[in-house]
């Protein structure tokens, strides 16, 4: 879901994408929103998430007991950015229908 927001791209995105960050400081649940906020065309969104990041420094573990959580949080970045090359050309198409104001058809 996170990816198909990135795409739309759209203020009330990034209101969802932020809303997930202002209730919890884990990492591992919030790194898909941020990967998506950092996608924005919307630069301001941007100093939100290294805001959040700030406020949240991430503790790398140690390496010798990496989880299988560690290293799915590690390659999100890349599986958020592959959804959304995946799933722009059909949801692209729908941005202008998440407008406010733009009635369904």
């Amino acid at each position: 879901m996170a990816a198909v927001m990135a795409i739309i791209d759209l203020p009330w995105c990034h209101d969802e994408l932020v809303s997930v960050l202002a209730e919890t400081s884990d990492q591992e649940m919030t790194t898909e929103c941020r990967t998506a906020l950092l996608e924005s065309r919307n630069v301001d969104v941007h100093s939100i998430v290294h805001d959040w990041v700030t406020r949240h420094p991430y503790e790398k573990p140690d390496i010798e007991y990496l989880t299988i959580g560690e290293l799915a949080k590690q390659r999100r970045d890349a599986i958020v950015q592959f959804e959304m090359q995946t799933l722009h050309d059909r949801t692209i198409i729908l941005r202008d229908h998440f407008k406010p104001g733009v009635e369904d058809a």
